[in-house]
């Protein structure tokens, strides 16, 4: 009988191997969500709005590392570099002001920092595949549509309770 080593199969890439057989420490690990977390709320609060420097931010959220490296680990963790991360935000929360304010397209584009209307307009119906103002006119037709909705409901509600049926 010959004897023959035993072989050793592993299903996975190089980084899964990696990964199982040195873990990361868990308290490392909760110090880069942790990063990232505060990142992101950070960009959160300013609803995405251009005006302030990575460098900085780090350094004003005691993230003890630098803005390159802060871009690394959020792409790494959220799949979105910081610039787009905060693009979509700034126009999310445009869209906000689109359907609850009268302001103009204008004066929106301005508030979230675009240097024209025209690019605000580009970038707006690259996210939401419409224009500011075919948005705008669509949402307030919804608005409309489920006001007409709720007020026919309510109108039959209090039918029904005048005629004295029960309503469930």
């Amino acid at each position: 009988m010959i004897y023959e080593s035993p072989a050793v199969r592993y299903q996975g890439g190089l980084d899964d191997l990696l990964h199982h057989l040195l873990p990361s420490s868990p308290a490392s690990q909760n110090d880069v969500d942790q990063r990232i977390a505060k990142l992101t709320r950070f960009i959160d609060s300013h609803a995405g709005r251009v005006g302030w420097n990575l460098e900085e931010a780090c350094r004003e959220l005691k993230l003890e590392i630098s803005g390159a490296y802060a871009a690394q680990l959020f792409k790494r963790y959220t799949g979105l570099g910081i610039r787009e991360y905060a693009k979509k935000k700034r126009l999310s929360a445009a869209s906000e002001l689109l359907t609850t304010t009268d302001l103009s397209v204008k004066a929106i584009a301005a508030e979230f920092g675009y240097r024209s209307p025209p690019d605000f307009s580009r970038r707006f119906k690259e996210q939401f595949h419409l224009s500011p103002s075919e948005f705008r006119k669509r949402s307030l037709h919804e608005v409309r549509i489920a006001g007409y909705a709720v007020s026919r409901r309510e109108r039959h509600r209090d039918a029904t309770r005048r005629s004295g049926r029960q309503v469930a």
